[in-house]
């Protein structure tokens, strides 16, 4: 039976560290001082690379929805620990409040994708609501993360605006409600622009989706 995957054979996957070594060689003639950090960063990447490959060998062979549904949450919980520790600010319930919305969204997403539209049989088949439910997830990080983030700094840059509100009677989300609009706006604002050339956009990572996020915040 012919194979249906690429073989890589040992020598092929050393080649892809000529990459990393390049940026090494760059942050040493630039005198970066990069080369501790990219090269730790590396070792770190190997090693939850294989660590990755044995978990998914192993979750791709299960046929428990409930079992399928706790891996689901247990990367949900490593997001949603994830986005928080890219904020520099805090406020109280942000841990149990960005799980409840990582969750809901990417397994509305993620159910409306596998059973509506691919229709999946059965719906919990791991070989296809792990990997989408991930990358929906991955996608809800970012926003999240960066929402947070600039709404918070918003919040408190403009601490005395919204004390003034609150002392004459405004509620809680009254009181932010121009902030809730301006990063929502500039997050869709963010994404359509990207969606613009969504064909071409797929080819390009996360982070530059990121910067751009930034850019437009």
């Amino acid at each position: 039976m012919e194979a249906n995957y690429i073989s890589i054979s040992y020598g092929q996957l050393t080649l892809s560290i000529l990459f990393i070594l390049i940026n090494i060689v760059l942050s040493l003639v630039l005198r970066l001082g990069l080369e501790r950090s990219l090269f730790i960063a590396s070792v770190r990447m190997v090693l939850q690379l294989l660590l990755v490959g044995y978990v998914l060998e192993w979750v791709f062979t299960l046929q428990n929805p409930f079992l399928v549904i706790l891996v689901a949450l247990g990367m949900t919980t490593i997001a949603g620990i994830s986005s928080i520790s890219r904020t520099r600010r805090r406020f109280q319930s942000i841990y149990w409040n960005n799980f409840v919305s990582l969750l809901s969204a990417s397994f509305l997403v993620t159910g409306i994708t596998v059973s509506g539209i691919i229709r999946v049989h059965p719906w919990y088949d791991p070989q296809y609501l792990i990997p989408f439910f991930g990358m929906v997830l991955g996608n809800a990080l970012t926003g999240t993360s960066l929402t947070l983030d600039r709404f918070m700094e918003d919040l408190t840059s403009k601490r005395q605006q919204v004390e003034a509100l609150l002392t004459l009677g405004a509620t809680r989300s009254g009181s932010s409600a121009s902030n809730y609009s301006r990063r929502f706006k500039n997050w869709y604002d963010s994404h359509n622009k990207l969606n613009d050339g969504n064909g071409i956009s797929q080819f390009t990572r996360n982070d530059d989706r990121t910067n751009t996020c930034r850019r437009q915040s």
